[in-house]
Parts: structure tokens; sequence; C-alpha cells
């Protein structure tokens, strides 16, 4: 028999929601390293039968995604747009 108590799903959500309060502090509440801890938060409250709760928790990860892939191929396109074939590097 383990000496450790057995963490509840309560003290999961606990440990997770301050993961996200002190991430959102460090990078803000829709960064993307801040979204992990709303996918893990969207796990715990599935596996307690909170469906609602979960599907709020991953639609704050799809939103993050979302503008981050977004952003990152509207600066992609920029670049490219920017420099012209006989300019690339190397030549």
């Amino acid at each position: 028999m383990s000496s450790h108590p057995r963490c509840t799903s309560d003290d999961a959500l606990r440990q997770l929601a301050d993961d996200v309060y002190y991430s959102s502090l460090m990078v803000g509440r829709k960064h993307i390293d801040t979204s992990g801890g709303y996918f893990q938060l969207g796990n715990v409250f599935y596996s307690m039968n909170k469906v609602e709760n979960a599907l709020a928790m991953y639609d704050k990860v799809v939103d993050i995604w979302y503008k981050c892939v977004t952003q990152f191929a509207l600066d992609g396109r920029r670049a490219l747009r920017t420099t012209s074939p006989g300019r690339r590097q190397g030549r």
C-alpha cells in the first residue's frame, strides 16, 4: 500500500486552476502556454462527467490555438510577400 494519499478530482481541479492562474499572470490567459492547463482542466471535468464544463475548457484551447496558428500563417505570408525571388537569402 502506498504511503501517499490519493489525489482526488477536486485536488486536480484546484492544482490545475492554480496552474492556469499563474500561467495567466506570466504570459496571459489567451497565450498558447496557458492552453495546456485549460486542456487538462477539460480532461478532469470530463472524467467527472461534467461534460459542459469540459467542452468549455476545450473550446478555450481551440480558440487559443486557432488564433496562434492563424497569426503564424499570416506572418509567414507577409514574410513571403516582402521577399522577392531574386533577393532571397543565399542569392
